[in-house]
């Protein structure tokens, strides 16, 4: 039986998917968690096979709860409802706008979009889309850091993005209103901490929400997201 987690603070979306799940084909158990909070409660209680959450809640929001999965579960699907891609075809044509290279790493994540409201039959069969992608081993990757980067991207969000490496060195990347501010990662600054930053094996994620502190931060990227991430395979690819 598949554990599906749902994070919605919105009792009325929250019982919509619940009730459409149950109604499924699937032989799901469905668990329920009404902040971020909660919901990592239930991942270190409960082996979930799929992630269902909304950006907006209180506690800890959506990419808390991601941030989350990165780190401790690399291999999940995740559907995220986001108020700023209204579908999951509008997300695919904003992955076909994209450079190829890019492209190629976002198809393979198992991130998926909807925005409320959005057709209960074609969530369900998203999830168990989903689900069959990720049994299907080792090709399921879960999301990326590259991915998290767009989900920002796309929710215009101001923040700043700490990476803890498996060597103990940190880095962090500034993002303002979802656009690429500022890096820094060891002596290095702007681009080339980006850089060093992307490239690096399995960091440990952390989203701090300050934008106070962030407009402090002097501007030194002038790339846009895409832009760097391709730039950072390409040097990763010269080197090794």
């Amino acid at each position: 039986m598949e554990k599906i987690l749902i994070a919605e603070d919105d009792k009325a979306s929250r019982e919509l998917i619940k009730i459409g799940l149950e109604k499924a084909d699937g032989d799901y158990e469905i668990h329920v968690a009404v902040n971020g909070r909660e919901a990592i409660e239930i991942f270190k209680k409960e082996s979930i096979s799929l992630l269902v959450t909304d950006i907006k809640m209180p506690e800890i929001d959506g990419f808390g709860v991601l941030s989350y999965v990165i780190n401790e579960y690399k291999s999940i699907p995740c559907i995220v409802i986001t108020a700023h891609i209204q579908s999951q075809k509008e997300f695919e044509l904003y992955i076909k706008a994209l450079q190829p290279d890019i492209k190629k790493m976002l198809i393979r994540d198992s991130l998926y979009f909807y925005s409320k409201p959005f057709n209960i039959k074609d969530f369900t069969d998203t999830v168990a889309e989903a689900l069959k992608q990720a049994a299907a081993g080792p090709t399921s990757r879960g999301i990326s850091v590259a991915s998290f980067m767009h989900l920002i991207e796309l929710e215009q969000t101001t923040c700043c993005l700490e990476m803890k490496l498996t060597n103990g060195e940190t880095g962090s990347i500034h993002f303002v209103d979802g656009i690429p501010y500022n890096a820094s990662f060891g002596a290095l600054e702007g681009e080339e901490a980006f850089y060093g930053i992307i490239n690096s094996e399995k960091p440990k994620i952390h989203m701090k929400n300050e934008p106070h502190q962030i407009e402090e931060v002097p501007k030194q990227i002038y790339k846009n997201l895409s832009s760097l991430i391709l730039e950072a395979v390409k040097l990763k690819g010269e080197s090794g």
